[in-house]
């Protein structure tokens, strides 16, 4: 199982409409909340066979087609923000208990605001979206993908160097990208229990959690050999979906048939031949 149950998990990020300038993707008001890790599926929780998480999803996009990506965008939001350091806070510097009631009393601008969209029940989004350049994007995603290949790789190391390289890579990659991640205590009021709730400053940010999830669960990443496709299965699955498992299929039971009707040798029609000759030549004498 992963670390964490998937119901106690939870972060905050935000989608809207997206107008493209020039070589760059600009959000557009307004912004649409929605909780990133309903779009995050471990092994075995997934409702369907094609069913992928929000990460494999961004390594399935045609990075070179900008509807693809203005369409990823919009369904997800940007992949960062203006403000992805995690400097300290002055609410952070300011410990005294406080009554929530209270707090909502002030404007959402000020500190008592501040602090209430901060640590009460449910956080302002985090809002300050970028634009984002089309190039950026192309190399997120390259990036992603690098680091999923050496996920791959430790997973199917033969030897212990091997594996060793793999980790040591992994975490170059995974680490940075994680220090703008980190995890807070919420309260889920339709659970009515306590879960982890994360502080992510940025969607790629999201997407390596995920990742880093992965790896720490059960399941192994594989490519679909038909599709390329990058999805989580098990070690009994090959294939992302059961069209390719079949599309598969019938390729190669098509070039099978093929291969062998070249194989096959022609039948000889120079005996038959010979044999209607001397047969039209013997009723002749007759």
């Amino acid at each position: 199982m992963p670390l964490h149950p998937l119901t106690d998990l939870a972060a905050t990020g935000e989608r809207c409409a997206i107008t493209i300038q020039d070589q760059a993707l600009e959000p557009t008001l307004p912004f649409t909340p929605y909780n990133v890790f309903d779009f995050y599926f471990p092994a075995g929780r997934a409702s369907s066979r094609h069913q992928r998480s929000l990460h494999y999803e961004f390594l399935s996009v045609e990075a070179s087609n900008r509807d693809a990506v203005v369409d990823f965008c919009e369904r997800f939001g940007v992949l960062r923000i203006v403000d992805e350091g995690k400097e300290p806070s002055i609410m952070d510097t300011l410990t005294e208990e406080s009554d929530p009631r209270k707090l909502a009393q002030y404007p959402p601008w000020s500190l008592g605001g501040a602090r209430l969209a901060r640590y009460g029940d449910t956080p302002a989004p985090p809002g300050g979206y970028r634009s984002l350049a089309f190039t950026e994007f192309q190399e997120a995603q390259a990036q992603l993908r690098r680091t999923v290949t050496w996920a791959q790789t430790w997973q199917q190391a033969p030897s212990r160097d091997e594996a060793q390289t793999a980790r040591f890579n992994l975490r170059q990659l995974i680490n940075p990208k994680l220090r703008v991640v980190y995890p807070r205590l919420a309260w889920d009021e339709q659970q009515a229990r306590w879960v982890t709730g994360w502080d992510i400053r940025s969607l790629e940010a999201a997407m390596y959690l995920m990742l880093l999830l992965d790896l720490q669960g059960p399941g192994t990443i594989r490519t679909c050999p038909w599709d390329q496709i990058v999805f989580l299965g098990d070690e009994r699955t090959r294939y992302c979906s059961l069209r390719c498992q079949n599309d598969h299929n019938v390729q190669k039971f098509r070039q099978t048939m093929s291969e062998k009707a070249q194989k096959k040798p022609q039948k000889s029609t120079r005996g038959g031949e010979q044999k209607r000759k001397s047969s039209r030549s013997t009723v002749r004498k007759k």
